[in-house]
């Protein structure tokens, strides 16, 4: 639905590469309902459409005003929509209608292959594709994911669920990820760690970085322990992961305008924490 409100103009050119991400994603997280970020880039910005798809599902619409070659502007917009008005052309690849798996019967697992461009090609989601392959690896088999970007939230969910990865860009632009179980004995996001608590600053990161990191960090954090991080901004987006995930947590705003967030198991006393 259109508004009378104007648009939200970045120019992403002016942004150092560091930034862009991070200036886009402040930007939609404070936009109010059916008000539209337009984009201008001297690219086309098509990785941070699969990006919305699979973070903004049915909340986004996606509307190509100009395509290059020297200019590409994107109007994406923030409401309920069913349809994000866009599907990605498929490129340097045989159309395929389903997801593909490969297996074998060795005594030796092979790994699991899945490719789910096929289901963003279609603007569907892949989660449950996903969930159903790691329900059927076998025990020591390695999991390859062909995605049409780099996935950095299944990063953090399967790490939670005791699985390390690898990924890489391919020739076509797309990423092939290998996850393996139980490779992960230590949380590598954790800057410093002692008995007490786990310390992450994710200043400087680029979403959905800091909430991957965290919650990759959280998959560690022991009973009695705080995990303190610090990030640039208030991180709304991690609260609702960690009340459904039982974690209680406090958030203080710092002299120079960053954020100190406590967490810890719900179970503990929230006096407990403060005493820290």
């Amino acid at each position: 639905m259109k508004t009378s409100q104007p648009d939200i103009l970045i120019d992403v050119r002016v942004i150092p590469p560091r930034s862009k991400h991070a200036t886009i994603f402040n930007e939609w997280q404070s936009l109010e309902e059916e008000r539209s970020l337009l984009l201008v880039n001297d690219h086309d910005p098509l990785p941070l459409y699969y990006q919305f798809a699979a973070e903004y599902v049915g909340h986004f619409q996606w509307e190509y005003l100009e395509r290059g070659p020297g200019v590409w502007r994107v109007r994406i917009t923030k409401g309920d929509f069913r349809d994000p008005g866009f599907t990605p052309d498929r490129k340097m690849q045989k159309p395929r209608s389903e997801p593909i798996v490969l297996r074998t019967g060795c005594s030796t697992p092979e790994p699991l292959v899945l490719d789910v461009r096929p289901i963003f090609e279609k603007g569907g989601s892949p989660c449950n594709a996903i969930e159903s392959a790691v329900e059927r690896l076998q025990p020591g088999q390695p999991f390859i994911l062909l995605v049409p970007f780099e996935p950095h939230p299944l990063f953090a969910k399967l790490g939670q669920q005791g699985f390390s990865h690898t990924s890489r860009q391919v020739s076509d632009g797309s990423w092939r990820v290998e996850f393996k179980r139980g490779m992960m004995a230590t949380p590598p996001v954790v800057l410093r760690g002692d008995e007490q608590d786990i310390v992450l600053d994710a200043r400087g990161l680029e979403p959905p970085e800091p909430l991957v990191r965290t919650l990759e960090a959280l998959a560690h954090l022991k009973k009695r322990q705080r995990l303190r991080m610090r990030s640039e901004r208030k991180p709304m987006h991690l609260f609702e992961q960690l009340e459904s995930r039982g974690f209680a947590y406090d958030c203080t705003e710092q002299d120079d305008h960053s954020f100190i967030t406590q967490i810890w198991h719900g179970h503990e006393s929230a006096n407990a924490s403060a005493s820290r």
